[in-house]
């Protein structure tokens, strides 16, 4: 994958490159608000995770001992849409992250440091701390699938170096530190079993940073040194292909959706100001004034990348990009022998594909064209329908192989483009002499 950086600058042109051109009124479905079920305040960092979202507020749910005093973690499970707070008590419990179904946070104890601490949303029960007990502060967590990372740091006289520690929820070892020992470590995040950090390394006078990584899918990891390409650093306000942004529209701030082919489409339109968006699959959340929203966007999503391969007489392959790393149930696809799908091929009218990236269609008749069209389940709800693509099959008296096929094509190329060729290849060897006759004359 490539790295954030390349996904932040990509994003950013294509999002901004669009700001005074036409915008898409999207109405996405809006399925919960705070406001209707509590009246916490004020609501923040707003972190969603599939079919989970946590943040924390000021105050509690009925039943609860919580004053507004202090910050409180909730989670709201959108399978269910059951609202529940994780904290009860008098220390303020902020920066909530979560996995699907671990909750983390850090919980800052007044007179006594701050801690990690994480909660099972499968098994329930009591929350526990993970983080050791130190004399450091340890703070700002990140989770992935059950992977914790954060980090620590002591403070005496003066500013101690930051460690990074890591913890598997999954069998609940001791956490260990995994950046190296004396050097300034902070800023760690993970993704798919790799953890980044940002180290400060001193050379003489000059300080200066690097990203650094532990790969855990390795038997014996070790930190070292991030290939920039390789780097990966997650973004709440993007999964998939799709973005979701806050910008103002002249009078105050509303919520956008960013997407490869349906561009920039606007998702609010109040006299409320709006923030803070964050996606996961077909969900996007945000804040409206002090209300958190939630909303579906299935019906503004659709497949894209969609293209076909190994064309034959009676089969092709069909090809797309996944919408989203995880969360897609099913892609669906509808052939045809019209553009307006009136007349379906039998056995793919809604044919279900798997969750996979790749489909072969077979039993097709010889030089014919078909229509395609596909749409994908996400979570439950169907998406939109992609744009119609087209194929023809050859002829039946074509018998040759893929191969020999694309070995024809390029016989066809280079025949046309003899003479361009030729030149290129006489001029590149005239270059060789000349150089070999200069080196020799030397």
């Amino acid at each position: 994958m490539k790295s954030g950086l390349i996904n932040i600058l990509l994003f950013s042109f294509f999002a901004f490159t669009t700001l005074n051109g036409n915008v898409n009124a999207g109405i996405p479905q809006e399925i919960w608000r705070s406001s209707a079920d509590t009246g916490l305040a004020p609501n923040a960092n707003l972190y969603i995770h599939g079919m989970l979202l946590v943040w924390q507020a000021r105050g509690g749910l009925a039943g609860t001992q919580s004053g507004t005093g202090d910050q409180e973690i909730f989670a709201l499970n959108l399978k269910t849409m059951q609202l529940q707070q994780i904290t009860d008590d008098n220390s303020d419990d902020i920066s909530p992250q979560n996995d699907g179904r671990y909750v983390v946070w850090q919980k800052n104890i007044r007179g006594s440091g701050s801690s990690i601490y994480l909660y099972d949303t499968m098994y329930g029960g009591a929350s526990n701390k993970i983080s050791p007990d130190d004399s450091a502060s340890h703070f700002a967590p990140a989770i992935n699938q059950g992977y914790v990372v954060w980090t620590s740091q002591k403070v005496d006289s003066v500013y101690r170096a930051g460690k990074i520690w890591l913890y598997n929820a999954e069998d609940n070892s001791t956490p260990r530190v995994i950046s190296p020992s004396q050097i300034d470590c902070s800023n760690p995040d993970i993704y798919r079993n790799r953890v980044v950090w940002t180290q400060d390394t001193l050379d003489g006078i000059l300080r200066t940073s690097q990203e650094w990584q532990y790969n855990l899918n390795l038997y014996d990891p070790v930190p070292e040194p991030a290939r920039p390409w390789r780097t990966i650093r997650r973004s709440p306000s993007t999964d998939g292909v799709y973005h979701v942004f806050a910008q103002s529209d002249g009078t105050d701030r509303e919520i956008f959706l960013f997407g490869p082919e349906t561009g920039r489409e606007q998702l609010t339109d109040n006299d409320q100001d709006d923030s803070l968006p964050a996606i996961s699959q077909n969900h996007v959340v945000w804040l409206s004034g002090n209300d958190v929203v939630v909303a579906d966007i299935s019906d503004l999503i659709a497949v894209t990348g969609i293209n076909t391969a190994r064309v034959r007489s009676t089969e092709f392959i069909l090809r797309w990009k996944r919408i989203f790393q995880q969360g897609v149930d099913d892609y669906r696809m509808d052939l045809s022998m019209t553009p307006d799908f009136r007349i379906p091929v039998p056995g793919y009218i809604d044919r279900s594909l798997g969750n996979r990236s790749y489909y072969r269609i077979r039993g097709l008749r010889p030089d014919t064209t078909y229509y395609f069209r596909m749409r994908a389940v996400v979570n439950g709800s169907t998406t939109a329908y992609s744009r119609v693509g087209s194929v023809k099959t050859r002829p039946m008296h074509d018998t040759r192989s893929w191969w020999q096929i694309r070995l024809g094509y390029i016989r066809e190329h280079l025949s046309r483009h003899a003479t361009t060729f030729r030149s290129h290849i006489i001029s590149l060897l005239r270059r060789i002499s000349s150089l070999f006759r200069g080196l020799l004359a030397g």
